[in-house]
């Protein structure tokens, strides 16, 4: 079983490749964490986790993570993604992610809107938010992914 994150980081990134996997490891490799083996999980945001700036995890670690991906192929789409986390007063939260062939602002704006619904079914009051997004137009291949990694 892991134990309790007290670490987070937000972030992410945008590729492009000849495959859907080779575009969404270059996203990977553009946010910063396509060297670690990435567990997703839900949606809840642990108490007494605090934000760091960088991560300085080992390659091949194994880390959880709640993270959105879009990947699409037809050339000139707009597509993004976004994660955003809500957190209470007393610091527990929700994570919410986006992700659709739209602009970056409307990604972020769904994932705001679920997050604040979210807290709100827990009957949780928001203290604050925090994003990660990206958006690519569609080459060849295009992926974007936000990530929210906890350790």
């Amino acid at each position: 079983m892991f134990r309790q994150p007290n670490k987070a980081y937000l972030t992410s990134g945008s590729g492009t490749g000849k495959t859907e996997i080779e575009a969404f490891d270059n996203a990977l490799l553009d946010a910063g964490i396509g060297n670690l083996n990435l567990i997703k999980v839900s949606s809840i945001f642990p108490k007494n986790c605090r934000f760091v700036e960088d991560h300085s995890i080992s390659p091949g670690s194994v880390v959880p993570v709640v993270y959105s991906r879009k990947i699409d192929s037809d050339k000139g789409n707009l597509i993004s993604s976004s994660v955003c986390v809500a957190r209470s007063p007393d610091g527990i939260g929700v994570v919410c992610e986006s992700s659709a062939k739209e602009c970056e602002k409307e990604s972020r704006n769904k994932s705001i809107k679920k997050a604040k619904r979210m807290l709100k079914s827990r009957g949780l009051k928001l203290k604050d938010l925090n994003l990660a997004s990206d958006s690519i137009e569609s080459e060849e291949v295009s992926c974007t992914v936000s990530a929210l990694l906890l350790w």
